[in-house]
């Protein structure tokens, strides 16, 4: 039986982001009921192009948490390395910060870099978001014209 309410393309992807991270036969089902949703009102080439567009974008979204976190942790643990060392002094090959104001403002870009833990708490939770597309364009536009 048809679903008595149609998904727009931005509900799907509200949707399958909603789902988190899901095993293939969860994606396999969650993408067949999410393009039942849309056949219901549009072609369902069009349907399933909207659904695989969704399913990559949610694991572009899964990806991009991943190397963010990555890249998170190698910073704090660099930054951590090196203020066990003291201003001014080397060990092997770290060296501690060449001034106090220098490694203060470590200090205080280690605290910026703490959101690590809510990096993995999304990425356990399998938890994307994305910002609206609607306004991307005209601004990646406008920044390339100016760059030129």
């Amino acid at each position: 039986s048809a679903p008595t309410s149609a998904l727009s393309p931005d509900e799907d992807l509200a949707k399958r982001c909603r789902q988190g991270s899901l095993t293939c036969q969860g994606q396999k089902d969650s993408r067949r009921e999410r393009k039942r949703s849309l056949t219901a009102r549009s072609p369902s080439r069009w349907a399933g192009a909207t659904t695989r567009t969704s399913e990559d974008s949610c694991g572009l979204g899964l990806r991009n948490l991943e190397a963010e976190r990555k890249s998170l942790y190698s910073r704090i643990t660099r930054i951590q390395k090196r203020l066990s060392i003291p201003v001014g002094e080397r060990r092997a090959k770290l060296g501690g910060y060449a001034t106090m104001s220098e490694r203060y403002g470590k200090q205080r870009r280690l605290r910026v870099l703490r959101r690590l833990d809510v990096v993995d708490a999304r990425l356990k939770d399998g938890r994307v978001s994305f910002f609206g597309a609607e306004n991307t364009w005209p601004r990646l536009v406008t920044t390339w014209t100016r760059q030129r």
